[in-house]
């Protein structure tokens, strides 16, 4: 039996972060589905964390700074041009070092 292979949606393109009046503004090229047309991804969402260490894949460890619930993206489909922002939270590290402030897009 050959292994399957499981594609994920991701980001594409180029992503901007901004600070601006206490409110955390990303600009986003795209996220998209490369799976076949008519495969639903699961509900996708938008995680920023301050992680202890810099992501390279598995587990982590950090402090969630906030998430935005996207939807479900059809197969060989694409959303463009997003531009989410929410609150920055009080209690959210005034100055994470380098590396460490994480965007990842998450399927549930």
């Amino acid at each position: 039996m050959l292994p399957h292979r499981f594609l994920q949606p991701s980001l594409t393109g180029a992503l901007q972060v901004r600070l601006e009046a206490g409110e955390l503004k990303l600009a986003i090229k795209g996220i998209s589905n490369p799976r076949a047309a008519g495969e639903l991804s699961g509900t996708l969402a938008l995680e920023l964390w301050a992680l202890q260490r810099p992501y390279d894949g598995g587990p982590f460890q950090g402090q969630p700074l906030g998430s935005l619930t996207l939807g479900r993206l059809g197969g060989q489909q694409q959303w463009r041009q997003l531009s989410p922002s929410w609150r920055w939270p009080d209690t959210a590290p005034l100055a994470v070092p380098k590396g460490q402030l994480t965007l990842m897009l998450r399927e549930w």
